[in-house]
């Protein structure tokens, strides 16, 4: 034992060895572990023990501690470390994109690599809180992996706030993540010792002791007398570090500016110092095998540490989840999207929060971002508001829990660098989960959970993908454009219930007289066979208004006998067949007579068409062309006549899906009270009652508003993107019209196309489909008929109505990482969506590729598949298991 400063400090001594002697005396209670646990040896760390150099033995027991200054000399600093090759490093306050720049240089060199020791909250940026005990969702790996092995190496926390035993535990058997279980100070030995003692036996994580008052300590005999297998980490004056190596630690911190103090010629070789070298070595051996993205992990991290934390503590006026118009007021600056205010229906309000500015009204709901100290005055007073003022208090202390805990409606906000106003009104508004506890002095305050049933918009990192790599789409869409693949278009991507990627690109045309915006309504084509026909024969499935395995013999009108002098030749296919494209039906219907049909005196308008409405020609194929409505019943007989082939084999049909919008049609006509239908027989004639019936089941109480059959209707055409400008029948720019001819000759309200939409409405129908059948609180579909449509039927690779991906057989537009649950739809005119319930993913790309004539260079680009791969790629390494 060294000597003593002062007789205190040599008694602190004696009693700290005392109690570690008395320790080898004691029986230990636990029960032994019958099998030991034998580990597996590292071969690398016992290959290149032996090769190191005294020094090099030296440094592997060093963290190097760097202040954030060096960033601005990172290429000496890279020089010293390839020189010296310290253990660890500890990146003061460093911001990650030059952490990343260390990393990538340095895994260029054949060099012992340094790993990194950080502290959860600095590296974060998070206010110090007990962030794994306020949500279970703060104890998910994903958040963690970023303090894995590779990652960083050791982690320590604020001294207050430390995750308890078992979930250290758990996050070094699955992640590797090494953590400072606690710094003790030998300065506190005789109050602390005892603890010192317990987390020791604990035999978890890495302890740190700062010395400052001892001159010798014999670590290794705490290492003998308990079950510790973690490492010693030393804070103390660097003139004494090799002391206390040869005493037994494992680590010493250094600041740089003192590292020359270390000399190799006084470190003492011995069996202790090898020994220690070796658990340096093992804690450091495993090596990251993913890319690295640390600014987008970080922030990934941080973002839902904190949100998973916001905690509802009342709510007692049932102001939440937000209905009304909400003002924040709040003292600092907070940057919101359009999109969302909107949506939300909020504003900000910037000004200093006290006393005497606090005037809420009782029109709207007010929402105050209390600062950090507030007076005892101002807290009685936002305990005492009445209820008719509609005040939401946020605070982001949590110790000001004690004088806020009266607020009728008070919530839990922990106030990080960078804090996102954006992500924290949708919470209260019900577009993400809030469902944490407050976690404040050991106690767990009981709170009110709210679960997201609406989309919400955040950034890509707050899912756990990259906008750096998604940004690559914005290249990919403008080379294409170049081509001349496409005038514009819309793209979307939404991961767990958040659009984390919503742009609009280029123009409606060529003549870029108008660009494209989200509300640009694009003609989907096929999409409607999915988003419209197979949605209806999903609600018609569950009141068991017919059942797949069904012919359609049962549901055909008797008059049909009456004009046909042979029984129906679809009489015997099935419901199933039809869904799955497998009933026998050919491609499309033989329409080209009608469409190329003129007389030489008076050209087009003859016997079919006419250029102005009346009731004879009054189904609206185009501008200023209507066809006789006798086609509409000409064109079923011929339906009913039409040549089958017997061996059904798969063939991809529009006859099919309008034979279903045929029969769907059919049911609801015949049965309209039966679906909320009670008009007269003279109003019900003059509705379309599949539409309407489509509208009120889903897109109304969906909330879309630009998603319908013949825009034209309701919207002006500049609204609406033009598709083709068709020189063989119509003759004129189709604008709001739907572009397939067989839905156009049908009115353009069809099973096989018409349908018109956004990617911000699709986006909905995508999630309700998503989330099994429910969105914003109401169930649209049973979850065993989602399930039942989207999965791949027996003996082909598509679903019910739905397109699939199969192991030889992928869709126009489809990722190749995509899971084998993904289903969705492409169109024609340029258009595909795809959700992959596995990633729980969402990729809608609506463009007019068919402008200003079909051509195929979307093909060439391979645009849909392109930004669907990237999707895939942005993926961080932040997986949960």
């Amino acid at each position: 034992m060294g000597l003593m400063a002062n007789p205190m400090k040599k008694n602190l001594l004696f009693l700290l060895f005392l109690s570690l002697i008395l320790i080898g005396c004691i029986e230990d209670p636990v029960i032994e572990i019958e099998e030991p646990i034998i580990e597996a040896p590292n071969l690398w760390v016992d290959s290149i023990v032996g090769e190191l150099s005294t020094h090099q033995q030296l440094m592997q027991h060093v963290i190097i501690q760097v202040p954030a200054s060096y960033q601005n000399n990172a290429d000496s600093l890279i020089r010293w470390i390839a020189q010296e090759q310290p253990a660890y490093l500890e990146l003061e306050n460093w911001h990650p994109d030059s952490i990343t720049f260390i990393r990538q240089q340095l895994d260029t060199l054949d060099i012992i690599h340094p790993a990194y020791l950080t502290n959860f909250n600095e590296l974060l940026q998070l206010p110090s809180y007990d962030y794994w005990e306020a949500s279970k969702a703060n104890k998910s790996f994903a958040l963690w992996n970023i303090f894995s092995k590779g990652r960083f190496g050791l982690l320590q926390f604020n001294q207050q706030h430390v995750p308890p035993k078992e979930f250290r535990d758990s996050l070094f058997e699955n992640l590797g993540v090494n953590i400072f279980s606690n710094s003790f100070k030998d300065e506190n030995a005789a109050i602390d010792f005892n603890d010192f003692l317990a987390q020791l036996n604990q035999a978890s994580g890495n302890v740190e002791v700062e010395l400052s008052l001892y001159d010798s300590v014999d670590f290794n005999g705490f290492r003998n007398s308990t079950s510790f297998k973690g490492l010693f980490v030393v804070q103390c004056p660097t003139k004494k570090a090799l002391n206390y190596l040869e005493q037994g630690a494992d680590l010493v911190r250094v600041p740089i500016e003192k590292s020359m103090l270390l000399s190799s010629e006084q470190a003492v070789s011995s069996e202790w110092m090898t020994e220690s070298l070796k658990r340096v070595l093992n804690q450091k051996s495993k090596l990251p095998t993913t890319k690295q993205n640390l600014s987008a992990e970080i922030e990934y991290s941080k973002l839902n540490f904190a949100h998973n934390s916001v905690a509802i503590l009342s709510d007692q006026d049932n102001l939440l989840p937000l209905k009304e118009k909400v003002v924040v007021h709040s003292e600092n600056n907070h940057r919101v999207l359009k999109d969302i205010r909107q949506e939300n229906r909020l504003s900000i309000d910037k000004h200093e929060i006290n006393q005497k500015n606090f005037n809420p009204s009782t029109t709207k709901i007010d929402i105050y971002l209390v600062p950090d100290s507030i007076t005892n005055a101002f807290a009685n007073e936002l305990s005492t508001v009445a209820g008719d003022k509609k005040v939401i208090v946020c605070f982001q202390n949590p110790n000001q829990y004690d004088v806020l805990s009266k607020v009728r409606n008070l919530v839990f906000v922990p106030n990080y660098e960078g804090f996102k106003m954006d992500i924290l009104i949708q919470q209260l508004a019900g577009r993400i989960n809030v469902e944490a506890e407050h976690f404040i002095s050991n106690k767990i305050q009981v709170t009110n959970k709210q679960e997201a049933f609406k989309l919400a918009r955040t950034s890509a990192e707050f899912v756990g993908y990259d906008s750096d790599t998604l940004n690559q789409i914005n290249w990919f869409v403008k080379n294409a454009m170049n081509g001349r693949a496409f005038p514009g278009c819309q793209v979307l991507l939404a991961k767990n219930g958040c659009i984390i990627y919503n742009k609009q690109f280029g123009h409606h045309s060529y003549q870029r007289q108008q660009m494209v915006t989200h509300e640009s309504i694009y003609d989907l084509a096929s999409i409607t066979k999915v988003l419209s026909t197979t949605l209806v024969g999903m609600k018609l499935y569950e009141k068991g208004m017919y059942e797949l395995d069904d012919s359609l013999e049962g549901y055909l009108p008797d008059t049909l006998k009456d004009y046909m002098p042979y029984p129906s030749t679809i009489r015997n296919i099935t419901f199933q067949e039809l869904f799955t494209h497998t009933s026998g039906l050919p491609a499309g219907f033989p329409i080209l007579h009608y469409m190329l049909y003129s007389n030489d005196e008076v050209g087009r308008f003859d016997k079919y068409y006419c250029d102005q409405k009346d009731t004879t020609y009054c189904i609206e194929v185009a501008e200023n062309l209507y066809l006789d409505k006798e086609y509409a019943d000409s064109m079923w007989i011929k339906l009913n006549q039409i040549w089958l082939d017997k061996a059904k084999p798969y063939k991809y049909s529009d006859v099919s899906m309008n034979t279903l919008y045929m029969m769907f049609k059919s049911i609801i006509d015949n049965n309209p009270k039966e679906f909320g239908f009670n008009q007269s027989k003279d109003e019900l004639a003059k509705i379309n009652l599949f539409e309407e019936f489509l509208y009120s089941t889903y897109y109304r109480p969906l909330g879309l508003e630009r998603t319908m059959y013949k825009p034209r209707r309701k919207y002006d055409v500049n609204s609406i993107v033009p598709t083709e400008d068709e020189s063989y029948w119509r003759k004129q720019l189709l604008q709001g019209y739907v572009h397939d001819p067989n839905a156009a000759l049908m009115g353009g309200i069809a099973g096989n196309a018409g349908l018109f939409s956004t990617t911000n409405d699709m986006a909905v129908i995508c999630q309700m489909l998503l989330n099994k059948g429910e969105y914003n609180n109401q169930r649209f579909l049973n979850e065993e008929t989602v399930s039942k449509f989207t999965s791949a039927q027996p003996e082909t690779h598509r679903g019910l109505g739905f397109n699939k991906k199969a192991i030889t057989t992928s869709g126009y537009g489809m990722a190749d990482s995509c899971s084998l649950q993904t289903y969705g739809h492409t169109g024609f005119t340029g258009t595909c969506f795809w959700i992959d319930p596995a990633e729980d993913l969402i990729y809608i790309f609506l463009s007019n590729r068919v402008h200003p004539k079909v051509n195929n260079r979307i093909y060439n680009f391979g645009i849909r598949k392109r930004i669907h791969n990237t999707a895939f790629s942005a993926r961080l390494n932040v997986k949960d298991f």
